[in-house]
């Protein structure tokens, strides 16, 4: 799930990144070489990529969680004298 979403979060961020984007001109003075400013732009774009995919996979353990919550009305708690539904009892 992880993986799957930071392809994503990855593309969507990629898109972003082109030479009309006005942000790119604070890349101007990383480095010298470009493929030294290129491997520091992916690098940042994978971790941000990473990190956004991470708050998605906690958001859905939230909503699945929730939905889960109502099923505990139809749990019910065992009497202390009888066994449990389903136990072995050994005479």
């Amino acid at each position: 799930e992880l993986a799957h979403n930071w392809v994503i979060n990855k593309a969507e961020l990629a898109a972003r990144l082109n030479e009309f984007n006005p942000n790119m001109d604070q890349l101007a003075g990383l480095a010298s070489d470009p493929a030294t400013t290129l491997a520091v732009m992916n690098g940042q774009l994978n971790a941000q990529a990473i990190f956004i995919a991470y708050i998605d996979d906690f958001k859905l353990m939230m909503f699945v969680t929730l939905a889960v919550i109502p099923l505990l009305a139809f749990m019910r708690v065992a009497k202390s004298g009888a066994p449990a539904a389903g136990a072995a009892v050994m005479e």
